[in-house]
């Protein structure tokens, strides 16, 4: 079963150049994205509730036409990734 992403309330983000800053409101934490962390983040903000980490997965494959050989290793950047945002109270894992 794939778990299921969300983003706290009162996390912004800016956008500067080729990177981006998101900013916890409530804890003061900065976390900087590259281009596919953007991607990601894109992704889980934009959804209407949650989204799964499969979905991303499954988006991130496609997207940068990774191959199928490869797909261990996005998943466990991509669950590194959501787990690092959730250490820092920036999203929600259920």
């Amino acid at each position: 079963m794939s778990r299921e992403i969300c983003v706290i309330q009162n996390v912004q983000l800016t956008e500067l150049h080729n990177e981006a800053i998101l900013f916890s409101i409530d804890s003061g934490i900065y976390y900087s994205l590259d281009e596919i962390g953007l991607d990601i983040w894109s992704l889980i903000s934009n959804s209407r509730d949650s989204i799964r980490i499969k979905e991303i997965e499954d988006y991130l494959l496609i997207t940068y036409q990774i191959s199928e050989h490869d797909k261990e290793t996005i998943s466990a950047d991509v669950n590194d990734f959501i787990y690092s945002l959730e250490s820092k109270g920036l999203v929600k894992i259920t």
